[in-house]
């Protein structure tokens, strides 16, 4: 594992360092954080070798419990066969993220958010999503025995209501969730999170 020394977190505003595990937003201005990991911290990826799932690169993670896996990962490349020859490009190929167990690449980052629910010691996850979050996040806090909330869009497509609530998540409808704008969104989520000890 890469200690924990070896990746800092910053401010993308402000470029404050804040200690890693810090949820949420920047402490000074609430800025989004980032990850920041050294050249030479980074080159140990040429060193990970194929597998299932995102665990393999669990190294390079702020998590040092195993992350969840449920098929996600190694999707296929399916060359192009028309885009890539009309630019000259023969070597040209399409990730197909709809072979997620959710149907999309957000499942990726629902896996990474369920581990650092449990490393935070957090009851469940929260997320506002208007599809595609939602069903990923539900389903990878299931198979992490976390509780998850999901504030959906009104009018969000039924399909993926259906599979949020299917793998066992509340869902509570929020009109006009996102056209509050983004800062909204975070500041509520994060009043949620904090009031129900769930993961941001």
């Amino acid at each position: 594992m890469v200690p924990r020394s070896d990746m800092k977190v910053f401010c993308s505003e402000c470029n404050n360092e804040a200690l890693i595990g810090t949820l949420g937003r920047c402490p000074r201005c609430r800025g989004i954080l980032r990850p920041f990991y050294p050249v030479e911290v980074m080159r140990k990826l040429t060193q990970i070798h194929p597998g299932p799932g995102i665990d393999r690169y669990r190294p390079l993670f702020p998590v040092t419990e195993a992350v969840p896996y449920l098929g996600e990962g190694n999707t296929p490349l399916i060359p192009s066969r028309r885009i890539g020859p009309a630019l000259g490009l023969n070597h040209l190929y399409f990730k197909h993220e709809g072979c997620n167990p959710s149907g999309s690449f957000k499942d990726r980052g629902a896996a990474l958010a369920a581990a650092l629910a449990l490393e935070a010691g957090k009851r469940g996850v929260i997320s506002a999503s208007s599809g595609n979050a939602a069903a990923a996040i539900s389903a990878y806090s299931a198979a992490s025995q976390l509780e998850c909330l999901i504030l959906l869009e009104p009018g969000s497509p039924s399909t993926k209501l259906r599979q949020t609530l299917a793998t066992g998540a509340e869902v509570l409808s929020v009109d006009g969730i996102f056209s509050r704008g983004p800062q909204a969104v975070a500041d509520l989520i994060l009043e949620v999170s904090s009031l129900l000890n769930y993961y941001p």
